[in-house]
C-alpha cells in the first residue's frame, strides 16, 4: 500500500502506551507493525505513553539549558571519551531525571549547585539517591565548584568510581 495517514494503534513496544503513526508503506523507523488503515501496507510508529512523555519532553529542555559545570562534565563524558563508557545526560530514570548516567554500568553522575547544600534539598537528595540505589543503580555527586576549580580530582574520582 503506498497510501498516507495518521492514525492511532496499542503500540507493539510499549506498555500501556498508545502508538502514533505515519503510514508510508515501506517501514522506515523506531519499530514496523501492520498497518490498520492501508491494506498491506507497513506503518511506522513512535511509541507514546503520557507519563513517559513528560518527562523526556523536560529532559529535553534540561539538555537545552546545561549549567556550565554540566556542560564541563559533558565535555569529558560523550561520545565514549571516558574510557570507552556510552553516557546519556538529563536523562529519565523512574520518576526522576538524572544528569548523567551510563546505563550499561548502572553509574549515575549527579552535579549540585549551591541549593541542594540546604536542609530540605540534601533530604530530597537523599531520599533521590535510595530511590535510584533501589532500582541498582549506583550515585556519585559532585559540587559545581568541585567541576569549576579540581577536574583533575573529579576526574580522579570518576574512574575509581566506575571500576567499582
Amino acid at each position: 500500500g503506498a497510501g498516507v495517514g495518521l492514525f492511532q494503534f496499542p503500540s507493539p513496544v510499549c506498555r500501556g502506551g498508545v502508538g502514533v503513526g505515519y503510514e508510508r508503506g515501506a517501514g522506515v523507523g523506531l519499530f514496523q507493525f501492520p498497518s490498520p488503515v492501508c491494506r498491506g501496507g507497513v506503518g511506522v510508529g513512535l511509541c507514546y505513553n503520557k507519563i513517559m512523555d513528560k518527562k523526556y519532553i523536560l529532559a529535553r529542555e534540561l539538555r537545552k539549558k546545561s549549567t556550565p559545570q554540566e556542560q564541563k562534565m559533558w565535555s569529558i563524558l560523550r561520545a565514549k571519551q571516558f574510557q570507552g563508557l556510552h553516557f546519556v545526560r538529563q536523562y529519565p530514570i523512574g520518576k526522576y531525571i538524572v544528569d548523567f548516567a551510563c546505563r550499561s554500568k548502572k553509574k549515575i553522575i549527579e552535579i549540585d549547585g549551591g541549593q541542594h547544600n540546604e536542609t530540605k534539598n540534601r533530604e530530597d537528595d537523599e531520599i533521590r539517591t535510595k530511590y535510584l540505589e533501589a532500582l541498582g543503580y549506583k550515585v556519585i555527586r559532585f559540587w559545581n565548584n568541585e567541576i569549576n576549580d579540581n577536574i583533575e580530582g573529579v576526574y580522579t574520582k570518576l574512574i575509581e568510581f566506575m571500576q567499582d
